[in-house]
């Protein structure tokens, strides 16, 4: 009968597979993204009248333009962008 061996490693070159092993998955765990303030993301609401405005931007040398409708009655205090 043939008797199956296993590749075997040298004992440093092991410890050196297991220990990038092991610092990939810590690394990869341990990192998380890095939060701001929502002081330092969200700026002061800025009121429009209300009614329909008009509006434009340029943006990679062309211009665009747009209309803004602000509802009666609306503060500033609520918007779809959620600062947190």
């Amino acid at each position: 009968m043939t008797s199956a061996r296993r590749l075997a490693l040298p004992r440093p070159l092991h410890l050196i597979v297991v220990l990038a092993a092991l610092a990939t998955v810590l690394a990869a765990c341990g990192s998380s993204p890095t939060l701001r303030r929502s002081s330092e993301i969200c700026s002061e609401p800025r009121l429009l009248p209300a009614g329909t405005s008009s509006h434009s931007f340029t943006s990679f040398g062309s211009e665009h333009r747009y209309e803004l409708y602000v509802p009666p009655g609306y503060d500033g205090t609520y918007s779809s962008y959620r600062c947190s």
